[in-house]
């Protein structure tokens, strides 16, 4: 095996253990949605949906300046993946509107961002990305009037993108294993091709509705093609390849893409889409994941060019840890999720 090769290996024991100590359950890092739609007849409905994982929800309270959500909400509703509460307001002037500010108590605390879309019903909307550490936004000052052609804000569905994958533990722990696999060669660039095409076609099926898997039996087979693919680049050191994965890892980083596809489309399922701009908010979102992976991919490369420069060594056996690494929290993963799946 090359040197490159057992470089790349040693470095990804640094970023395996910065994964381990992130987070070893790696739950899905979905966001949380503030909505508040305006009618022609000063009529809003205003809607605040939040993850939550079985019984347990984040103490998180969206604030309105004006108090206008210090009220009981009109309905409160839960599903297996997000509670949300409505409230309706029957007097809602634009300008009071236009003054106000979004605080979110308890965001602080959590690594949830918040999607705000605001329709103010006179042709003007706002899409932003609060995001713990943020002040409080202000609602006129961050809205975008619309005119032809404009598209207002869909620039947050592509930083929504980017923090979903880069604070997606287990896909980035998905991606590392395939490097580990493949290796510094010409064939990583048609592998995370071949991951990239097939988490799209899902991620856009899914978020159209076209199709509807079980989110825990996918989240369980996601920590399955983690823990396969770290098996598979233990067994291809030091031997030829042996394995239809060892030999054409591309078509694993395609089947196994298409698990992650579905995975990614949570996030768009839960927060829902804007009406009239539904393709163009699944587009940027997924570029935005194929950004953010590529620049998780390009500190990989970067660092290992980097050690290849430092006459540094490491124990032969040293070299494995990552992918034993990168195993075990997947195990734990899969234990974990399959006890969802099947209690």
């Amino acid at each position: 095996m090359s040197g490159r090769v057992r470089l790349l290996r040693s470095l990804a024991l640094t970023l395996i253990l910065w994964t381990a100590a992130a987070a070893v359950p790696a739950h899905e890092v979905r966001p949380a949605l503030f909505e508040i739609r305006r009618s022609t007849n000063s009529q809003c409905e205003i809607l605040w949906k939040q993850p939550v994982a079985g019984e347990l929800a984040v103490r998180l309270v969206p604030r309105l300046s004006a108090g206008w959500l210090d009220a009981p909400p009109a309905s409160e509703s839960r599903a297996p993946g997000h509670r949300a509460l409505r409230w309706l307001r029957a007097d809602c002037p634009l300008e009071p509107l236009e003054a106000q500010s979004l605080a979110v108590e308890g965001l602080d605390a959590t690594l949830t961002d918040v999607l705000v879309r605001v329709d103010f019903g006179d042709g003007r909307r706002l899409q932003h990305i609060l995001r713990p550490g943020d002040a409080p936004l202000a609602l006129a000052g961050t809205s975008v009037a619309r005119t032809a052609g404009a598209t207002p804000g869909s620039g947050a569905y592509f930083r929504l993108g980017v923090v979903h994958i880069l604070e997606g533990v287990d896909h980035l722990a998905f991606v590392l294993a395939l490097v580990l696999l493949v290796g510094l060669r010409a064939r990583l660039v048609t592998a995370v091709t071949g991951f990239t095409v097939a988490h799209s076609f899902t991620l856009g099926a899914t978020a159209l509705g076209l199709l509807r898997p079980w989110p825990a039996f996918i989240e369980m087979l996601v920590a399955l093609s983690i823990l396969f693919v770290a098996a598979e680049a233990l067994r291809a050191r030091g031997a030829a390849p042996g394995t239809l994965t060892q030999r054409w890892p591309e078509l694993a980083a395609l089947g196994f893409g298409l698990l992650h596809g579905f995975a990614f489309a949570g996030a768009l399922s839960e927060i829902g889409l804007p009406r009239d701009e539904t393709l163009l908010a699944i587009l940027l979102f997924n570029l935005g994941v194929e950004a953010g992976q590529l620049v998780f991919i390009a500190a990989v490369l970067a660092v290992s060019l980097a050690v290849l420069r430092v006459n540094f060594r490491l124990p032969p056996r040293m070299a494995e840890l990552p992918a034993y690494v990168i195993g075990a929290c997947a195990g734990f993963w899969t234990i974990e999720r399959a006890l969802v799946v099947f209690a």
